[in-house]
């Protein structure tokens, strides 16, 4: 577990083609008057970040040729604050002048979580003198997505500007206040990727030893994806799915031969 209040990690984007920079490496960029020792921003642009990660396990020895593995997990992950990232571009009124495209992308009380079941029996047994491993299960998962983005070009500034502070909390935390209150504003600046998602699987598979150095493997697997409906970008799920059908069900079945005909590291593989 774990919990931030911090400035975000400064990230660089290449935007526009080498040919329009007159660069296609930092190396060359700082020639040109970048300096990654510069922030290119002010104070406040924070962001608080969590993360919780829980993880349980039961093993149990049912007999000398039986074992069960029961997991249990958990995961959540929270984000609220901005995020501002920069990209070379040439000055928007001069194009033979590089400099940093300024620009954000926030969130706001964003969560995500992941509830996970997994159980497990483990098989070892002989049928003649033919050793069988045989593993089957089940899974689900649950996941409930709740994010909301927002986002926003700033301005531009040259490299050898003297004073970057003016991209600060307060300054873009007043730029989304007056892009609110357009009617595009949720259109063009914000991004939601909300609902919920139950996958459930079975499965069983098993190797077989014939003779010494060749394992032959089967597995079959079945698994069922049922989505509860929310949004992505400006788009009901709900549209989405009537369109497309809101369970997806899938049946999957693998076949191999591990050969190893010279050593224990040689190993041949035929799927």
């Amino acid at each position: 577990m774990f919990e931030t209040n911090s400035y975000p990690e400064t990230a660089f984007f290449f935007y526009f083609p080498s040919s329009q920079l007159g660069a296609d490496s930092m190396d060359k960029l700082e020639k040109l008057g970048y300096n990654y020792k510069q922030s290119y921003m002010g104070e406040g642009l924070k962001t608080v970040g969590r993360a919780r990660n829980l993880f349980g396990q039961v093993n149990y020895k049912i007999n000398e040729h039986i074992k069960s593995s029961t997991n249990v997990s958990t995961s959540y992950s929270y984000s609220d604050g901005f995020n501002p990232y920069f990209y070379f571009a040439p000055n928007p009124t001069n194009s033979s002048e590089i400099g940093v495209a300024r620009a954000d992308q926030s969130t706001k009380d964003s969560k995500r979580t992941y509830f996970q079941v997994q159980q497990n029996f483990n098989f070892d047994f002989n049928i003649g003198n033919v050793r069988n491993r045989t593993v089957a299960g089940f899974d689900y998962m649950r996941m409930n997505d709740n994010q909301y983005f927002l986002f926003t070009d700033f301005d531009w500034v040259p490299f050898n500007a003297t004073d970057y502070s003016n991209m600060n909390g307060q300054t873009l935390g007043a730029k989304y206040t007056a892009l609110q209150s357009g009617s595009d504003f949720e259109k063009n600046n914000t991004y939601i990727s909300k609902g919920k998602r139950d996958i459930y699987s079975g499965y069983i598979s098993n190797v077989i030893t014939p003779v010494e150095g060749l394992n032959i493997l089967t597995s079959v697997r079945y698994e069922s994806v049922n989505f509860k409906g929310g949004q992505t970008g400006q788009k009901l799920t709900d549209s989405f799915s009537q369109e497309h059908g809101h369970q997806n069900s899938e049946l999957f079945t693998r076949f191999f031969l591990i050969n190893y005909p010279f050593s224990e590291t040689s190993r041949i593989v035929f799927q």
